[in-house]
């Protein structure tokens, strides 16, 4: 899990810290990163930035950069969880925008000790009720989620992944033995292909041991996944 805790503060990153490592030491493996506003700027315009969980410092002049930040983070990383926290009560009814964004939790300062591992329990909840809707993985240097309903297809050629989607062409090193046990969370991703997994959402027609997407490609059906394949496409199709 991708946590990031971003402050300008040295006194409350310190405290954020403790408090995030405390929280997580027995109950899930993390990578915790602390940057200044400026540095998550800096990742932002090279975009090399994800995360699953942003702790961020709400400060009344630089709200406006907050607020940029976040924006940004969600245009690119849809469903990363948000905790903003706040260090002055008073502070609260002045951030719709931050509303309107369903932060999971805001808190205050003051409020770390009691509040801050009810906002972890919630994000660490719905990042589970996420997990089964895309695939994490790496591609040139960068950590990307990849939503499954994207997916067209997924081809093996020579040490490299491909991962055709709609927008994009993704190339990872993860073999497709891998990556079965996590795509079969998502039944309409077929394995049909010692080489390839097809999106039968995106299938305009299934036979003669391929199937021909909307995209034009043809992708091949070998024999060892033939009866398979057949099978799958007779359930789908309520034969």
């Amino acid at each position: 899990m991708e946590i990031t805790i971003c402050c300008n503060d040295e006194e409350l990153m310190d405290s954020l810290v403790n408090h995030v490592t405390d929280y997580f030491v027995s109950l899930h493996k993390i990578n915790l990163t602390f940057l200044s506003e400026e540095e998550l700027s800096l990742k932002l315009k090279k975009k090399l930035y994800f995360c699953d969980v942003l702790i961020i410092a709400i400060v009344p002049e630089r709200f406006g950069n907050t607020l940029t930040l976040i924006t940004e983070i969600k245009a690119n990383v849809p469903n990363f969880q948000l905790i903003g926290i706040s260090s002055q009560e008073e502070e609260r009814d002045y951030y719709p925008e931050l509303f309107e964004m369903n932060l999971i939790y805001y808190l205050y300062q003051t409020q770390l000790e009691t509040d801050l591992p009810k906002a972890l329990d919630l994000a660490v909840k719905n990042l589970k009720l996420l997990e089964n809707d895309y695939l994490i993985c790496k591609s040139n240097h960068q950590t990307l989620k990849i939503y499954f309903d994207d997916i067209i297809y997924i081809e093996r050629e020579m040490h490299t992944t491909k991962i055709f989607t709609k927008n994009n062409c993704y190339y990872i090193r993860r073999k497709l033995s891998e990556l079965e046990e996590i795509l079969a969370n998502y039944p309409a991703l077929v394995r049909c292909h010692m080489s390839f997994f097809v999106n039968c959402n995106y299938a305009v027609s299934f036979g003669n041991k391929k199937f021909k997407m909307k995209t034009n490609e043809i992708i091949p059906v070998s024999r060892k996944y033939y009866q398979d394949v057949k099978e799958y496409i007779r359930k789908r199709n309520g034969l």
